[in-house]
């Protein structure tokens, strides 16, 4: 017998990982990215503004690191060995590092949350 247990944690957005709806309003923050992670049935990432507030956001899939699709579930943080890169994550560009890189998000507002499908590096 194979017992499961699954952690859903939920967003307050409506179904799991949102989509971009046609012709929403897009809205842009950049900051230091703090955190980023993929579950189950959603995800989050949070950005350090520049005058040190930060903003969390629902990531959305898909969603779009540079303008490539990818499925990693948590972005190298900074000081990380390659090898504990988590699956889906081997492709991410070296320069997006957790704690380190400085992002664009571009996101909506959807039920009070901001919900990202956007990340682009700052030059």
């Amino acid at each position: 017998m194979i017992h499961a247990l699954a952690l859903v944690v939920s967003t307050g957005v409506g179904p799991p990982y949102p989509s971009k709806p046609p012709n929403v309003h897009a809205y842009y923050a950049a900051g230091r990215l703090l955190s980023y992670s993929l579950g189950n049935h959603s995800g989050t990432l949070t950005i350090a503004l520049a005058d040190g507030a930060r903003e969390s956001l629902v990531v959305a899939q898909p969603n779009k690191i540079n303008g490539h699709h990818y499925l990693c579930q948590i972005v190298p943080w900074a000081g990380e060995p390659p090898r504990m890169r988590h699956w889906g994550c081997s492709e991410i560009p070296p320069n997006i590092v957790v704690r380190q890189t400085t992002v664009r998000v571009t996101y909506w507002w959807s039920k009070g949350n901001r919900v990202s499908d956007e990340i682009d590096t700052i030059r």
